[in-house]
C-alpha cells in the first residue's frame, strides 16, 4: 500500500491511483492519478469520496509515493492520466504534470473545463484530453450539483461559458482530445443531447463519446434502468448524432 497523502500547497493532493489501465487514454498503457477535490457535485459522480478537498481521503497515497511508483514503471507504461475530482482545481497540478513528463511519460488530462486559463497553461505538456461536456452550455447550472439548493447559488456563475472557452482553447491548440457526455436522464434529455452534438460538431469536434450512467446505489431518487438505457436503444437518436462526427463512441456500463 502506498503511504498516505500528506500534501501541501506545493504538492499535489492525490485521492487515489489506478496502476494500470487501457481505457482512460485510448490506445495507451497508462496509470491514472485521481486528484483530490472538485468544484462541482454532479449527481452521477462515482468519486464522491474525493470531491471535498478539505476532507481527508482514507488511504490516499502521497505524491512522493506516486512518483516512486512511476519510477518503477518507466519503459513499461506509455502515459499517466490526471483525473479526478478535477485536476485543474489544484495549482500544484502544473508542476506535477511537468514532473511526470520529464520522466518520459506522455500526459493525459481529464477535465470538466471549469478553468480555461489554467488549461491553457498546462496544454503544452499535455498529449491528450478528455473534456467532459455535462449538458447544453446554457443549462450548465443544472448539471453541476445533485443538491437543488446549490443550483440557486450558482446560477449567476456561467460555467457553460467557461467550458465552451476551454473547448475553444483546445481546438485552437490542436491538442488531441475527445469530448464526452455522461447520459444521466436527470441532467440531459434526448433533445439536449441532440443540441450538444450539433454544437460540438459545428465547432469542429471530431471525437465525441456518450457514456452510460452507472447507478451508484439503488436509491429511489435515481433514474430507472429503462430511462438510462433509452439513450442507447433509440436507433433514431443515434442515427441522427453519429454522422456529425468522424469518431462517435458509445460507452456502455459494464
Amino acid at each position: 500500500m502506498l503511504p498516505p497523502n500528506k500534501g501541501n500547497e506545493q504538492t499535489l493532493l492525490v485521492g487515489g491511483i489506478v496502476p494500470f489501465t487501457t481505457l482512460d487514454y485510448p490506445e495507451h498503457l497508462s496509470a491514472v492519478v485521481f486528484c483530490h477535490g472538485c468544484c462541482w457535485h454532479c449527481p452521477y459522480c462515482h468519486n464522491q469520496e474525493i470531491i471535498d478537498i478539505n476532507k481527508p481521503v482514507k488511504y490516499a497515497p502521497s505524491w512522493e509515493s506516486v512518483i516512486n511508483f512511476l519510477s518503477q514503471r518507466q519503459g513499461l507504461l506509455d502515459a499517466v492520466v490526471f483525473s479526478g475530482g478535477e485536476p485543474l482545481l489544484q495549482p500544484a497540478v502544473k508542476s506535477a504534470i511537468k514532473q511526470v513528463k520529464d520522466m518520459g511519460f506522455k500526459v493525459a488530462l481529464h477535465t470538466n473545463g471549469h478553468n480555461p486559463q489554467m488549461l491553457a497553461e498546462v496544454l503544452p505538456d499535455i498529449s491528450w484530453i478528455g473534456l467532459d461536456i455535462k449538458t447544453v452550455f446554457s443549462e450548465y447550472y443544472k448539471a453541476v450539483s445533485k443538491d437543488p439548493s446549490f443550483w440557486d447559488k450558482i446560477k449567476s456563475q456561467n460555467f457553460g461559458k467557461a467550458v465552451e472557452k476551454s473547448l475553444d482553447t483546445i481546438l485552437k491548440a490542436g491538442t488531441d482530445f475527445e469530448c464526452r457526455t455522461t447520459l444521466d436522464p436527470r441532467v440531459v434529455s434526448k433533445d439536449e443531447l441532440k443540441r450538444i452534438a450539433k454544437t460540438l460538431s459545428e465547432k469542429g469536434v471530431k471525437t465525441y463519446a456518450i457514456q452510460e450512467y452507472r447507478k451508484t446505489d439503488e436509491s429511489p431518487e435515481q433514474p430507472s434502468n429503462e430511462e438510462i438505457s433509452s439513450f442507447f436503444t433509440d436507433a433514431e437518436l443515434l442515427a441522427e448524432i453519429k454522422p456529425l462526427f468522424p469518431h462517435f463512441i458509445i460507452r456502455r456500463a459494464r
